[in-house]
C-alpha cells in the first residue's frame, strides 16, 4: 500500500469519478484506475462499486477511506 494509492482513493471517493479525480490530481485516468485496482488486489477487497453514474465506496472501501484520511 502506497500513500499515492490512498490519495487517489480519497479524491476518487470524494468526486465519485476517476476522470474528475484525474483532472484534480493532474494524472491520467488510467493511472488512477490502475493504482486503485492494484490496491484492491493487494487488500483482496473491492473498494468501489462501479456504476454508469459514477464510483461509490463499498463498505470495505469506507473503512480504507477512513484510514486514508487519517494517514494522508
Amino acid at each position: 500500500m502506497r500513500l499515492e494509492q490512498l490519495q487517489y482513493l480519497k479524491v476518487t471517493a470524494n468526486c465519485h469519478s476517476m476522470r474528475s479525480a484525474s483532472e484534480i490530481l493532474h494524472v491520467s485516468q488510467q493511472n488512477i484506475s490502475k493504482a486503485i485496482c492494484n490496491l484492491e488486489e493487494e487488500l483482496n477487497i473491492q473498494l468501489f462499486e462501479r456504476t454508469p453514474s459514477g464510483v461509490f465506496l463499498t463498505a470495505d472501501g469506507e473503512k480504507v477511506y477512513l484510514l486514508a484520511c487519517e494517514v494522508c
